[in-house]
């Protein structure tokens, strides 16, 4: 893989289908569905430290977060997955939807956030250490798994790039606006995989990124159409409940949030190119995000 990308050409520009393979699936929902999520940002709490969230008290019950196939739950009771506990307040740590057929249903919130907002949350509120106070964080996260498999994404796309390994991230502090880049592409011509691809990025505003979803297969691959070089149509196919996960031999990740590696779809976003050392792209209109340390 080392000697295919240095000879490889850079990603190209334009509106296209994109396949995100596991590793970068994980940060995908961790930036841009964890964190917005976190009742205690919601409430302003970490206005001066994390920052903020795009998402507001009202959008919950209301807000179609992503398309009616997107299904998000929180389960610290997965425990071959990292972020596992059995309770939190005195609550018992279950599995709760925290969206559901593309619809907001509840924050990631513990006892004291849910009271201050009157608003319904799940048992995730957490301390690092007996000495400090607990907050607001996400546990295990996954996106509920469909039946599609990687070849029938690929063969469903045109004109897309597949893409693995995160090199960079960067993000706003409402956790809205991203730009993501990857170390490894692969051209999607007329269904089938063509040509290695390096540097390739895309870039979403995730208050409008999961209704684009349009296919998650197991192990997780998400297909999005993006702008590449920089904006992703998320084409996420149809899903499961958890339960059925099993049957779909999906492998959890090592990783704080543990999210299942599903590779995901997205229609019709812009992607491209970016030299290591820029942080935003010329090619583009839409303001930079900013860097996150």
């Amino acid at each position: 893989e080392a000697l295919q990308l240095l000879a490889a050409p850079n990603c190209p520009s334009g509106k296209m289908d994109v396949i995100l393979m596991p590793d970068q699936m994980m940060l995908q929902i961790h930036e841009s569905i964890g964190h917005p999520l976190e009742l205690d940002r919601i409430l302003g709490d970490e206005r001066n430290f994390a920052g903020t969230s795009f998402v507001t008290l009202d959008m919950f019950g209301k807000y179609q977060y992503g398309s009616p196939l997107l299904n998000v739950t929180f389960d610290p009771n997965r425990t071959e997955q990292f972020a596992s506990y059995a309770f939190d307040d005195g609550a018992p740590a279950e599995k709760q939807f925290i969206i559901e057929s593309g619809l907001l249903k509840r924050p990631l919130g513990g006892a004291i956030s849910q009271a201050r907002a009157d608003i319904e949350g799940v048992a995730n509120s957490r301390a690092c250490s007996w000495n400090r106070p607990p907050i607001d964080r996400m546990a295990n996260l996954n996106i509920e798994a469909g039946d599609t498999s990687l070849d029938a994404m690929i063969a469903g796309i045109d004109d897309g790039v597949m893409m693995k390994t995160n090199v960079s991230w960067s993000i706003d502090d409402s956790r809205n606006k991203f730009q993501f880049g990857c170390e490894y592409g692969q051209e999607i011509k007329n269904g089938k995989l063509g040509s290695v691809l390096k540097n390739p990025n895309y870039r979403g505003i995730s208050a409008t990124f999961w209704r684009l979803f349009a296919s998650a297969t197991p192990p997780l691959l998400v297909s999005f159409r993006v702008l590449m070089s920089s904006v992703a149509k998320l084409n996420f196919l149809n899903t499961k409940s958890t339960r059925t996960q099993t049957k779909c031999k999906i492998i959890s990740t090592i990783s704080p949030t543990s999210y299942p590696l599903l590779p995901t779809r997205a229609r019709s976003h812009f992607v491209g190119w970016q030299p290591k050392h820029l942080t935003s792209f010329a090619s583009t209109k839409t303001p930079c995000a900013k860097p996150v340390p």
